[in-house]
């Protein structure tokens, strides 16, 4: 799932960060680990992903040359290993 559409946020270069700080909290209360304890292990794999996932999301709209480069690879506009000097 792409980041900005995990965290209901409008793709941007420029991310809201206080937005972006509410949006993953918010998430994070449903879906962290500790709350899926007694649930299954499929149930408790899939919340573990998506965690995993929104934690990540977190770190990368958090700082503006990871978001340029998540937005230009998702556009197919930078390969993840390609070393692009960013503005």
């Amino acid at each position: 799932m792409r980041y900005f559409e995990l965290l209901d946020l409008p793709v941007r270069f420029r991310v809201d960060k206080a937005l972006l700080t509410r949006q993953y909290f918010r998430l994070q209360k449903h879906y962290h680990p500790d709350y899926f304890a007694d649930a299954d292990e499929a149930e408790q794999a899939r919340v573990m992903e998506v965690s995993s996932l929104l934690n990540k999301a977190y770190k990368t709209l958090q700082d503006p040359d990871e978001t340029i480069k998540y937005i230009l690879m998702e556009k197919g506009l930078m390969q993840e290993d390609e070393k692009y000097p960013l503005p």
